[in-house]
């Protein structure tokens, strides 16, 4: 496997990772309210819960190639998160969106890019 930047593969993880969940969720809303209803109380904790797994798999797996590679890694990653983060908030800002809901927008940005970032550079790392 090459380590080269596949923009069509980067657009099916952004689908899978980003725009399934969205419609997903809209679609349970719109049509299945009294179940969005009961599970809403425990989604954050499943929503963290998953991404650690994720993150913490794909770390373990990795650990050598992680830490071959040094504060390379740590530094474009932690670049990554904090635009992640920082720009979801800013941007919803500017659209004029709440304090309160552009928290949530750059936490659910962070979020996707952290599962985005694992999905799409787990295949290159592994067989390096």
């Amino acid at each position: 496997m090459s380590n080269f930047f596949d923009p069509w593969l980067m657009l099916i993880y952004l689908l899978q990772v980003v725009l399934a969940p969205v419609l997903l969720g809209a679609l349970l809303n719109q049509y299945c309210n009294g179940l969005v209803q009961l599970v809403s109380p425990l989604m954050p904790f499943i929503a963290v819960a998953t991404v650690a797994v994720l993150c913490g798999n794909a770390i373990a797996q990795n650990a050598s190639a992680i830490l071959a590679s040094g504060s390379q890694v740590v530094l474009s990653v932690g670049c990554l998160h904090a635009s992640g983060f920082f720009f979801g908030y800013v941007l919803s800002r500017i659209l004029g969106i709440d304090i309160s809901s552009a928290r949530t927008v750059s936490i659910e940005v962070g979020m996707q890019v952290t599962d985005v970032e694992i999905l799409y550079h787990l295949p290159y790392v592994r067989y390096r």
